[in-house]
């Protein structure tokens, strides 16, 4: 697990203002983080709750029954698809739903993509 700081989210004033419904997991790498999440069960129905930090995601997690741990929503600016082919760059923004631990030296998808891709290559041929 990450102990690390988790960093804020990238624009404060806009958590709680995205969708609830958006990709999950993928990509390999992020470039901003959005909000942190708890889902919950609530009257039958999943809701979350936003934040902009992760530590007041935990808190509410850990101060309330029937929820999840916080998961992070962040913005893919491009993105890295598998497929049978091997993995390919997806020059797309999306928003898609993390595992904080996965938030850990995955961050600048700019530069890391190609090489993570030709690394990637490389094991597959042999």
């Amino acid at each position: 697990m990450f102990f690390g700081k988790y960093p804020k989210a990238s624009e404060p004033n806009k958590v709680g203002t995205y969708p609830s419904e958006v990709y999950s997991g993928g990509g390999y790498f992020y470039d901003e983080v959005l909000e942190y999440r708890v889902w919950l069960k609530e009257g039958g129905k999943s809701v979350y709750y936003a934040f902009s930090t992760y530590g007041a995601a935990r808190k509410f997690s850990q101060s309330h029954k029937n929820t999840e741990k916080p998961i992070a929503l962040v913005e893919q600016y491009s993105y890295i698809e598998e497929t049978n082919e091997g993995l390919r760059k997806i020059d797309e923004n999306r928003i898609t739903e993390w595992s904080v631990d996965w938030l850990k030296g995955n961050r600048g998808t700019h530069e890391k993509i190609p090489a993570f891709i030709a690394s990637h290559k490389d094991k597959k041929d042999k």
